[in-house]
C-alpha cells in the first residue's frame, strides 16, 4: 500500500470505501458546485485550480484542470487541508 500522498486512510476515516464510491463522487461534485473556483497554476496541459470545501466535516481540497484541447474541466486530486 502506497503510504506517501495516500489520501484512502482519509477517505475510509470519513466513512468512504469501494461499496459507497458513488456517493464520495458526488460529493466531490458538490463541493465543485458550491464553493469558489482558485486559479492555481497554468501549465503546458491547461490550467489548474483548487476548489476548497467540506467533506463529512473534514476540509479537503480538490484540485482539477482546465484541458486546453477541449475547455473540459477534470477532476486531478483531493487531500486534506
Amino acid at each position: 500500500k502506497k503510504e506517501k500522498n495516500d489520501k484512502s486512510k482519509h477517505l475510509t476515516e470519513l466513512g468512504f470505501n469501494k461499496e459507497n464510491y458513488k456517493e464520495l463522487i458526488e460529493e466531490i461534485i458538490r463541493i465543485a458546485t458550491t464553493n469558489d473556483i482558485i486559479l492555481s497554476r497554468e501549465s503546458e496541459f491547461g490550467n489548474l485550480y483548487q476548489i476548497r470545501g467540506l467533506l463529512k466535516q473534514s476540509l479537503i481540497v480538490t484540485i482539477w484542470i482546465e484541458q486546453l484541447e477541449n475547455n473540459q474541466y477534470r477532476f486531478i486530486t483531493l487531500y486534506p487541508l
